[in-house]
């Protein structure tokens, strides 16, 4: 019998296929972690936009708008502060499955979990705070100054906020 020299055999199909498998493999951890540092820089944009949002609303509409931080849902908001206390949420942004916010600080002090409430005020202000986020291995603050109300990120933990105050802080209390 004559055998076709341009046909692979079974077996050659099958150490293909396995060395396929092997590569496939090896790349897979790769692009996963690729995938999960995509996610982060991401998030970290967005969130940097969320407070952008939050003081300009503030500032457009002479409402106080905060960020807030919900723990069961790994979800930060932005709501908008009614004249009779009650906040109605604007817009919000989950946390990654893979980030976890390890400390909160709001007003120079540390926030209890559920508590996390930073406001913006219509004169571009806040009374400041911040998170700690740990990502895997990487651990980024997301820190908002009280003078200025703009926020910013930053590598590691989370600095200690107790010296922060806007302007007028030692001089009146804000509503």
């Amino acid at each position: 019998m004559k055998r076709n020299s341009n046909a692979m055999s079974y077996i050659e199909v099958l150490a293909a296929i396995a060395v396929t498998a092997m590569l496939a493999s090896l790349a897979l951890p790769s692009y996963t972690a690729i995938q999960r540092g995509t996610e982060v820089r991401n998030f970290r944009a967005r969130l940097l936009a969320m407070s952008a949002q939050a003081r300009s609303h503030a500032i457009e509409s002479g409402l106080t708008t905060g960020l807030s931080f919900d723990r069961e849902t790994n979800i930060f908001e932005v709501l908008e502060q009614e004249t009779d206390g009650t906040k109605i949420e604007l817009n919000e942004l989950a946390a990654p499955s893979n980030m976890v916010v390890i400390q909160m600080a709001a007003d120079r002090y540390e926030s209890p979990p559920g508590g996390w409430w930073v406001p913006f005020y219509s004169d571009g202000t806040s009374a400041g705070g911040g998170a700690e986020i740990q990502a895997k291995d990487w651990t980024f603050s997301f820190i908002i100054d009280s003078a200025s109300g703009s926020a910013r990120l930053q590598d590691g933990a989370l600095p200690d906020l107790s010296q922060d105050q806007w302007k007028a802080g030692t001089y009146e209390k804000r509503p």
